[in-house]
């Protein structure tokens, strides 16, 4: 079985293994091993995999929106460079006293 046919009868077991009860999981694990050739620990990887790349491609990333403004930012940047640059536990420690 070459590479194509592999991936194409993965993807197409894919849908089916995400609906399927625990019995039916071996089972669908089983005819793809014997299809393909691959262990069952790959055949679960290759199978997850197909199902998260279309998740994935649905998904919108979101972007974080500020929790502060720009003055206090400025006055935070000012107090990290008199402090030397510290790390943010240490900078942390500074901004509370």
């Amino acid at each position: 079985m070459d590479l194509h046919s592999r991936r194409a009868l993965v993807e197409s077991m894919s849908g089916r293994y995400r609906r399927a009860s625990r019995v039916s999981k071996m089972r669908i694990l089983d005819e793809v091993c014997a299809a393909t050739g691959f262990h069952r620990k790959y055949a679960i990887t290759r199978i997850n995999l197909v199902e998260s790349r279309r998740l994935d491609s649905a998904k919108v990333p979101r972007k974080r929106e500020r929790s502060c403004g720009r003055e206090v930012l400025s006055a935070v940047k000012k107090v990290w460079e008199e402090a030397g640059y510290s790390c943010s536990v240490r900078l942390k420690a500074i901004l509370l006293l």
